[in-house]
């Protein structure tokens, strides 16, 4: 299906950039982007653990009386640049000083953002 995919933007994108003078064909893979969203969830004594599981949207681990869970959306694109990543965690009120100008100093793209909600899962209000 991939092959067929890239083949039909080659046939449709015949073109040259008036600014670079590239085919399509040359810059397509800067042009292909995916996404990967990871739950991560914490124990009291700050264990840290990736679980997923397909068709299940919401994960918890209950250890004693606290549960920590946050999900990552992470976008990259095929050329190899890193698109940026929005971190859902639960709560009404991000902690003072954890903005997006604090990601970016932190290693993540540009565009990245902290977005709060009452489960930390990627609702569509959230989105």
């Amino acid at each position: 299906r991939t092959d067929r995919a890239f083949r039909f933007l080659r046939e449709k994108n015949t073109g040259v950039c008036r600014k670079t003078g590239r085919q399509f064909e040359a810059v397509m893979k800067h042009f292909i982007s995916g996404g990967d969203e990871s739950n991560f969830l914490a124990d009291a004594d700050g264990n840290l653990k990736v679980l997923a599981e397909k068709g299940r949207p919401k994960h918890e681990k209950r250890a004693g009386d606290f549960r920590g869970s946050l999900t990552a959306l992470r976008y990259g694109f095929a050329g190899g640049a890193n698109g940026p990543t929005a971190f859902v965690l639960a709560g009404k009120r991000k902690r003072a000083g954890y903005s997006d100008k604090w990601l970016k100093e932190h290693g993540c793209a540009h565009g990245s953002t902290i977005a709060m909600n009452e489960n930390a899962f990627m609702t569509t209000k959230t989105w």
